[in-house]
């Protein structure tokens, strides 16, 4: 399964994108280790 996010460059530097693309990847996270499945790579977190 391969997740995709695309973002306007002038929204990923909102407080409420960072947030939005965290939290889609943070989900992502809990679903794959919920089927014991581990990404092919880590998400570091926008801040």
């Amino acid at each position: 399964m391969d997740v995709y996010v695309c973002v306007d460059k002038e929204f990923l530097q909102t407080d409420v994108c960072k947030k939005i693309v965290n939290w889609i990847f943070e989900c992502r996270k809990n679903s794959f280790s919920k089927a014991g499945i581990e990404s092919s790579f880590a998400f570091t977190p926008l801040r």
